[in-house]
């Protein structure tokens, strides 16, 4: 199984997250991020977000914030992805790249938004359509709602949720 895995992965090295998993921001003081647990794998990664001056909020433009995908703990970790994201100006749609540790390209997802009702992202894998995501973001906006969004494959069949 372990071979099968890094044989498909699409990142070098092997990174891939089991059928499930939780992400839950840091409660760690002065540690900006996101614990994430894989399952059935067991898998531990932290996202650390990294923001700039400008950056407060939505209103940002160009160059974004940067996520470092970290694998183990925020104190004992090893980089494993970087992601970067672009916004043409502050009302436009975000996009991120995604690099391995090398600064090779990997990927790059690409929202598409009206305005805070439905969005849909689609995730290119080293050039090719890779899966779409697809639902609403009302649970941003407003605590009495739930945000769901379905994952497709490059068939346009159902694969996954986000919720």
């Amino acid at each position: 199984d372990e071979v099968e895995s890094l044989w498909k992965s699409d990142v070098p090295g092997g990174f891939q997250a089991g059928h499930a998993v939780d992400i839950a921001r840091c409660k760690i003081p002065g540690i900006r991020g996101f614990m994430f647990q894989s399952t059935p794998d067991g898998g531990e990664y932290f996202i650390a977000e990294e923001f700039g001056p400008l950056h407060c909020c939505c209103c940002w433009a160009g160059r974004g914030p940067t996520y470092r995908v970290l694998e183990g703990n925020p104190l004992h970790q090893e980089e494993v992805l970087v992601m970067q994201s672009h916004r043409c100006c502050c009302c436009a749609n975000p996009w991120i790249e995604v690099f391995d540790p090398q600064g090779g390209a990997v990927a790059v997802a690409d929202e598409r938004a009206l305005c805070c009702c439905v969005a849909t992202t689609h995730l290119h894998v080293r050039g090719e359509q890779g899966y779409r995501l697809r639902g609403n973001l009302l649970g941003a906006c407003c605590s009495c709602f739930t945000s769901q969004h379905e994952i497709q494959d490059s068939r346009g069949r159902d694969v996954g949720q986000l919720v």
